[in-house]
């Protein structure tokens, strides 16, 4: 089991940090937003990118551990899961039912632009049993 905890002064720090980060960065990782799709209310994928010269739908999860929408129809067209380079896939693992792409977020990076918008420090912890 793996717990990734994102706070500061008792508070969580919700996802919707991370897709800001995502849609303010996204050219230093090989995207282009067409479009935001997340906030619909009706779930799915975040947003509408061009990645390598297609139009793919990107789902934002702060691990790729995370991602547990495998048998939801709104998510079957994900093919990019972008998330912190916390934690990576180990070589053994299978990721048959996970979208074709991931894309790493590098967590420094994200720390210092999180502080930087908001004043605030988070640190991430890993825990793992």
């Amino acid at each position: 089991m793996v717990i990734v905890s994102f706070g500061f002064e008792g508070e969580w720090l919700w996802e919707y940090w991370l897709q800001l980060y995502v849609k303010e960065n996204a050219p230093r990782y090989g995207l282009q937003i067409i479009k935001s799709l997340s906030g619909r209310g009706g779930g799915g994928a975040d947003f509408l990118v061009e990645f390598r010269d297609q139009k793919v739908k990107l789902e934002v999860e702060w691990i790729y551990l995370f991602y547990d929408h495998f048998d939801d129809p709104k998510y079957k067209d994900v093919k990019i899961i972008m998330c912190l380079d916390l934690l990576k896939p180990k070589g053994n693992e299978d990721l048959t039912r996970y979208p074709q792409h991931f894309v790493y977020i590098n967590t420094t990076d994200f720390i210092n632009w999180y502080h930087k918008k908001t004043g605030k420090e988070s640190i991430p912890k890993i825990f793992s049993k």
